[in-house]
């Protein structure tokens, strides 16, 4: 079965795209412990560098929507939208359920309709597999 990839916003003609996968908790040295210093600065990071990438033209972000880096990733772009309101945040599930199995405080995080921070993106959640446990990558300009 062929699988498309189908872009439903679209970035600003002319903008670069960047997609954000890495580690998750469990394999972090802070864990789940958000408060951790470590945590704090690598979010600070991470929003900083999404920000130097804003300004170097990337406007369209792609978050696979894990636990830990992808979601650090989204939230933080959600956050610049305030800033930069033509960037375009998209999320990637590799299944539908992704999320199912996750703590509550975590599924409300990923899915559309809770924390005002994802409201935004409900529109954008797509699947790009057919099962849960094979992931088809996308290519990204």
């Amino acid at each position: 079965m062929m699988v498309r990839n189908v872009i439903r916003h679209p970035a600003p003609a002319g903008s670069r795209r960047v997609a954000f996968s890495g580690y998750r908790p469990q394999k972090m040295p802070f864990g789940f412990d958000e408060t951790d210093e470590r945590c704090v600065d690598f979010k600070t990071r991470l929003y900083n560098t999404i920000e130097t990438l804003i300004e170097q033209g990337y406007k369209h972000f792609l978050s696979g929507g894990a636990l830990g880096m992808d979601m650090y990733a989204a939230e933080a772009i959600l956050e610049l939208k305030h800033k930069y309101p033509d960037i375009v945040l998209e999320m990637v599930s590799p299944f539908d359920a992704q999320a199912a199995k996750w703590a509550p405080q975590y599924q409300r995080r990923h899915d559309c309709g809770l924390p005002p921070i994802f409201v935004p993106t409900c529109e954008l959640v797509k699947t790009v597999s057919w099962h849960p446990h094979s992931f088809i990558g996308l290519a990204t300009s």
